[in-house]
């Protein structure tokens, strides 16, 4: 396990912002997943401090103490903090997260957009917001979704009922 002093005061509040600061600065070797810093995505999902959080919303704990950086503990590593997301995306696309419609082939998207009204669209904006936007999140985090190869979690059972258009 690498040690790495990072002057706290010439850095951004967050855990992602230090390892960032160690990545460009220190160990250019140091591979990490991140993408939206807003907590949507996901991808900067680790174990810091013995806590699965994401690093784009941990603050820095500036306590003399070293603050502790793991890739999840239940995940298979790929390399430093990097975790292997086949399994995720395996389960995700055995559900069809997606759009259908009620009848499959029933709109043939070569003849024109399919439109919705705005009562539908309602419908799918709150359901939207709710499944997707901490999905990733949640599947990362949460150990029995992943270890579990063969069997889909609740969460993906959930997202499946989003329902059909």
């Amino acid at each position: 396990m690498a040690t790495y002093p990072v002057d706290l005061n010439d850095c951004g509040p967050m855990v992602l912002d230090v390892l960032l600061k160690i990545k460009n600065e220190q160990d250019p070797t140091l591979t990490l997943r991140r993408s939206c810093r807003e907590g949507i995505c996901g991808s900067c999902a680790m174990n810091i401090d013995g806590e699965n959080t994401l690093a784009c919303l941990c603050y820095i704990n500036k306590s003399p103490e070293a603050t502790k950086i793991n890739p999840l503990p239940h995940m298979f590593v790929v390399k430093d903090l990097v975790t292997d997301l086949s399994n995720f995306y395996d389960q995700y696309k055995s559900i069809k997260p997606w759009l259908q419609t009620k009848v499959e082939g029933s709109h043939d998207l070569n003849h024109g957009e399919f439109l919705q009204s705005k009562q539908d669209r309602k419908k799918l904006d709150v359901r939207f917001f709710i499944y997707t936007s901490r999905y990733c999140l949640f599947f990362i985090l949460h150990a029995l979704c992943v270890t579990d190869q063969q069997h889909l979690s609740f969460l993906h059972v959930s997202y499946g009922m989003i329902g059909y258009v």
